[in-house]
Parts: structure tokens; sequence; C-alpha cells
């Protein structure tokens, strides 16, 4: 993500009033969002202009919708191990439920928290305020069915959950983030190979590096 870098932002470095009230009093995301800038400044952490398969307007795959496809595996799994009052199955009930909670609290999971769609951080990222001066480059990914027989039904399921997707980000997402003065160019990976998993080997993305 390049939404705190100092050299992305136009010569703004510290976050203004307006990004920080998104955090809408939240004082755990306000001070990871000041330790990111200070972290930032000391490390002088400069970013490439491509992004490959970035989740820039987050994930489907981390939205609410994850709450009722970890609330159908435990069901399964309580179905499968005998009942509710299984040790095993309490404790996968418990782990899901924790991830479930943890993905949404910045000093747990920020990472995970930055694909949650409409998050604070998104909404960060995606500011219509705010335009960049340098250019990007997005390499974006869409798997399709023709390979193998379980690869071709995990991209159907995966497209019945979140339409385009390359299994982990939506192909619509890849093309967001803060705006650009001068647009963007964008190169589509749309085959059986193509998956979130191998872009700096797939031969049609490798090459656009």
């Amino acid at each position: 993500m390049t939404f705190w870098l100092p050299d992305h932002r136009n010569g703004q470095i510290e976050y203004n009033e307006a990004e920080i009230s998104l955090a809408n009093g939240d004082d755990a995301l306000v001070k990871t969002l000041k330790q990111i800038v200070k972290l930032a400044k000391q490390k002088s952490i400069k970013i490439d202009k491509v992004y490959v398969a970035c989740p820039a307007r987050g994930t489907t795959l981390l939205s609410n919708s994850l709450d009722h496809f970890f609330e159908w595996i435990t069901k399964g799994s309580g179905a499968g191990l005998c009942g509710k009052t299984n040790t095993i199955y309490q404790y996968i009930r418990g782990l899901i439920c924790d991830v479930i909670d943890a993905r949404l609290t910045p000093g747990v999971m920020p990472g995970i928290l930055a694909m949650v769609p409409d998050s604070i951080p998104q909404q960060l990222i995606n500011r219509a305020a705010l335009s960049l001066k340098n250019h990007l480059v997005v390499i974006e990914g869409d798997s399709e069915a023709g390979a193998k027989f379980w690869r071709s039904v995990l991209v159907v399921l995966s497209n019945l959950y979140y339409r385009e997707n390359d299994f982990v980000v939506n192909t619509s997402s890849m093309r967001y983030g803060a705006l650009r003065d001068f647009g963007l160019q964008f190169s589509r990976s749309r085959d059986e190979t193509t998956s979130h998993f191998n872009y700096f080997k797939n031969q049609n993305t490798a090459m656009q590096y």
C-alpha cells in the first residue's frame, strides 16, 4: 500500500485533520497511523510505480461476507465432529471467531484491516481529494476455468462468491487507490493459469515488470 509514503503524497508527510478525523476517535488507529508515518520517515521507504494484483479497493474475501462464510464452515465442522460439545469443534469455532473480530482491529491485524472494503484505511487510500503526480501501472488478473478439473471448480465457486477475481482479490479492485494526475496504465491477465500466487512467474504477467 502506498497511501502513507511521503514520496507518494506530493510532499505532504503528516496526515491532515480530514484524514485523522476518519479514525472517528479510535485512539489505537490514530496511534497506528502516526507510527506508520514515523517509520516511513526513518526508513525512507520508496515503492515502484507498479501495482500487482493490489487490493486497492479491498477484497470481498474480507468483507462482511466473510462472517457468513466462516459461519457456514463452523456449522459444517460441528456436523462433521459430532456436535457442538466436541472439544475440537469448540477450538475451531473460537479460532474462526477470533479471526473475524481481529481483522477489524488495527493493533492486531493492520495489514488485514487495510484490505477490508470501506474500512478507514480504505477510505484513506481512496480519498477523492487526493491526486498524486506520479505515474501508475496496474497489473491485474482474472482467473479462468480450463486447466485442471479442481482448479476449474475453484474458479466457478470463487466467481459465485465475488465475480471476477484471482482467487484472493476482486479484479475490479485492482485499479483503485489514490487518483493520478496523469491517469494510469493497466494490463490484464485473464486465462486458466492466472492466480494471485503466480504473477511473478506467470509468463504473461512477469514480462510486464
